[in-house]
Parts: structure tokens; C-alpha cells; sequence
């Protein structure tokens, strides 16, 4: 698996943060914000697209597990108006995994209730998915700065980091 900051690689195409390009001057066919994906010529990959109102803040991390499956970490609330609490996983479509979930009722990563800023995600060898950030809790339970998800997206209370006080991850 390929885990990157500012993007990955699959299949020899390169998925970037950021919008592309250039909003005020692009029709709006091919507008991307926050998520694009270049083929290998450098040119946009329109197969891939950020469905309906996308993310509601900025992407800040991104990991691209074997099954080609997106894990993307940000200052986000939403994508595409579902709850996602700073994690999403997209299909390589760009839509919306609905198999990946923290559960029912969950509220995802926050900061004592604000907005979450997951700054890290990667993956580890078995497709368990840490994530780093500037935050408190997940779903109520306390996980300051880290926490560790299932393959399927649910936390891992099992997963604990003790001896820090106020981590902050950034990958």
C-alpha cells in the first residue's frame, strides 16, 4: 500500500490535495476541489471525481490501501453531506465507500467537540488504518492526537497511547 501526504500513486496515476485547477478559471466540467487524480500523462483523470457536494473543508492526508480503496483524512466535517468526521474512504470512482463507517451514530474525530484536523493516515501492515491529528475524541471515546480503525472504518478501542499529554500527528 501507498501512503502519502499530498497524494499516491496506483496504477501509474497520482491523486493530489488540492483543487485543479485554477477554480476561477476552469468550466466547471472540470473543476476538482480538494481531490484530483492525474493520469499519467499529467493530464485529469475525468473517471475519477468527487461526488455531489464533496468535502466541506480542506483533504490534509491521504492513503491508498491494496484494493485501491482512498483513505482521506482532512479538516472536514462532511462529504457529500454525510458525516465523516475528518475520515472518509472513496472508492476509486471518488464516491463515497459506504462499507467503511465508525459505526452508527458516530461522530467521527473532534477536537472537545469542534471541528477534527486529521493531519495523518496511514496504513499499517495488516490494512489497520492509524490516524493522526489534532484532536481529542472519537465517537465520545478519548484518543488525543491517535487512534487506530478497522479495515472496515470502526475505532479500535483497543489501540491506546499512554504517556502523552497533548500529542499533535503529522505525517
Amino acid at each position: 500500500a501507498m501512503a502519502a501526504r499530498r497524494g499516491g500513486v496506483v496504477d501509474h496515476r497520482l491523486l493530489l490535495r488540492a483543487a485543479w485547477p485554477d477554480p476561477a478559471s476552469v468550466d466547471p466540467e472540470t473543476l476538482r476541489t480538494h481531490l484530483a487524480r492525474l493520469n499519467a500523462n499529467g493530464t485529469l483523470d475525468t473517471t475519477f471525481n468527487v461526488t455531489g457536494t464533496g468535502f466541506d473543508g480542506d483533504v490534509r492526508a491521504i492513503a491508498i490501501q491494496t484494493n485501491g480503496r482512498i483513505v482521506v483524512g482532512g479538516y472536514f466535517k462532511s462529504y457529500d453531506g454525510t458525516n465523516s468526521g475528518g475520515v472518509v474512504r472513496l472508492l476509486d470512482t471518488g464516491a463515497r465507500d459506504t462499507t467503511f463507517s465508525y459505526g452508527t451514530g458516530g461522530t467521527g474525530f473532534n477536537w472537545f467537540g469542534q471541528a477534527p484536523n486529521v493531519e495523518a493516515v496511514t496504513l499499517q501492515g495488516d490494512e489497520k488504518i492509524l490516524v493522526g491529528g489534532d484532536f481529542s475524541h472519537c465517537n465520545g471515546t478519548v484518543a488525543r492526537g491517535i487512534a487506530r480503525l478497522a479495515t472496515d472504518g470502526t475505532f479500535d478501542i483497543s489501540f491506546t497511547v499512554t504517556g502523552l499529554t497533548d500529542p499533535y500527528a503529522r505525517q
